[in-house]
């Protein structure tokens, strides 16, 4: 038996990497082992989402994305009822996919707000 993936939750703050430390090394402690196949992190602001590219740890990352902003990352460290920038969300994930990483995309629907198949198709029609 073995854990496919596992994730570190709710990725904040900058110094995550540091922050974290002993978590990162339990996870691959446990890859080596063959406990896990992978490890990885959700994402949850801009300032933690910044310091992904380049990092040689991570092998999944969980990001939030959708095609206007809602409810995905702002520069805050915590959870704020205003459009995320998805621009530059965008460009750290190409990032991260360029280098190897495995990407999974979260709040694709924006929590539920995009109830509407017009507003849920405009993700298919906006030009990146």
């Amino acid at each position: 038996d073995y854990i496919d993936i596992l994730l570190l939750h709710c990725l904040r703050p900058p110094t995550w990497q540091t922050d974290y430390k002993s978590l990162q090394d339990g996870f691959s402690e446990a890859k080596e082992k063959k406990i896990i196949l992978s490890h990885g992190a959700s994402v949850h602001g801009l300032p933690a989402l910044r310091t992904l590219p380049g990092d040689q740890w991570l092998e999944i990352a969980m990001i939030r994305m959708n095609h206007n902003g809602t409810r995905m990352d702002t520069p805050e460290t915590h959870d704020v009822d205003e459009l995320g920038n998805a621009r530059e969300v965008v460009e750290h994930t190409k990032a991260v996919h360029a280098q190897g990483m495995g990407v999974i995309s979260k709040k694709l629907c924006g929590e539920g707000v995009h109830r509407r198949l017009d507003d849920r198709l405009q993700e298919h029609r906006r030009d990146r």
